[in-house]
């Protein structure tokens, strides 16, 4: 979970279409396209990252399932939100 985080630019996040408040980071490395998701919350002022992927043409569905349900276990169970550590 990231804290006090302020909304990303709308260049690097987008709402993933079909999935409801799953957002879909954009992060392009060495030509690698990578695929973090996550939602706002579950409180205010927080970002929860719960799947990564690699976007080779398309996301596997599975991936967006499983984090669909990170993102209830999270909203039904806030023990198992742990901030993020920048050091």
């Amino acid at each position: 979970m990231l804290r006090d985080f302020p909304l990303f630019p709308a260049q690097y996040i987008s709402a993933y279409k079909s999935w409801d408040d799953l957002y879909e980071l954009r992060i392009v490395c060495s030509n690698v396209q990578y695929r973090p998701f996550g939602f706002y919350g579950p409180m205010r002022g927080q970002f929860s990252l719960v799947v990564g992927g690699i976007e080779k043409g398309k996301l596997p569905r599975s991936l967006l399932k499983v984090a669909q349900e990170r993102m209830q276990t999270v909203r039904l169970d806030m023990t198992r939100v742990k901030p993020h550590d920048f050091s």
